[in-house]
């Protein structure tokens, strides 16, 4: 990358679904090929040329920072941000930004993983100017996941229920995110990306009237969820995709 970003990995969550996979361990650490999950998203940012990496803990924290350490088994600078309390994931950011100055982060949650070359999606945010832009992955069946409706523009106009038999786009948790788009939020509070953040970047700003801060761009890359025990299971048994493609120098 041209110009070094700090990324943020969500790694707080409970996993409660997840319980007969992971025990008492926290979702990130769930086992996928031998390996925690969490180590595929940190070697998938080696390869896309981060070097810093700010670990977003909650539950499972300690366990978490014990696996990752300082970050040199991926050749990364890595840190955690422990939540004192659930913040949920619009918190959690809002807590590790204060930890650093940098003015544009990439975020990836800590559950899922997405093959796509990272500084592309940085590129087609810097060329969009909203505040953060989210990568869509088009499924040729959306199934159990919550759909993004997209204009022809790139602006996100709405997220839509688990309703989508055929083809379509989801979030895949990977954003670009300018810190100016939680910088404000009150800290300390728990506050979700995806149910708050989000709906309030697509409404119009109070203060300008300006639409469009919030932008998606859609790929047709892997995907993978380990959010529930079948879907855990499936990239378990072939976690081979994890290994990413080649990333373009």
């Amino acid at each position: 990358m041209a110009e070094a970003v700090r990324a943020l990995v969500l790694a707080g969550g409970l996993g409660t679904r997840l319980r007969s996979v992971v025990g008492a361990a926290p979702k990130a650490l769930a086992p996928v090929g031998g390996r925690p999950f969490l180590h595929y998203l940190l070697a998938q940012l080696q390869r896309n040329g981060f070097d810093d990496v700010t670990v977003c803990t909650g539950y499972g924290a300690d366990a978490v920072r014990s696996f990752v350490g300082s970050g040199a088994t991926w050749g990364l600078r890595v840190d955690c941000s422990d939540e004192p309390q659930p913040l949920g994931t619009g918190g959690a950011i809002r807590l590790a930004i204060g930890r650093h100055p940098d003015k544009r982060f990439v975020v990836l949650n800590g559950d899922s993983f997405f093959d796509i070359v990272l500084a592309d999606l940085i590129a087609a945010h810097e060329a969009m100017a909203g505040l953060v832009t989210l990568a869509a992955c088009r499924l040729s069946a959306a199934g159990r996941f919550g759909t993004v409706d997209i204009g022809p523009d790139g602006d996100v106009r709405a997220f839509r229920e688990k309703d989508q038999a055929g083809p379509a786009e989801i979030n895949a948790g990977v954003y670009v995110l300018e810190r100016a788009a939680v910088e404000g939020l009150p800290a300390g509070t728990p506050i979700s990306l995806e149910r708050d953040i989000f709906p309030s970047l697509i409404a119009p700003d109070p203060a300008t009237g300006r639409t469009g801060r919030l932008r998606a761009t859609v790929y047709e890359a892997f995907f993978a969820d380990i959010g529930i025990p079948a879907d855990h299971a499936a990239i378990d048994r072939d976690p081979r995709p994890l290994l990413g493609r080649p990333v373009p120098c």
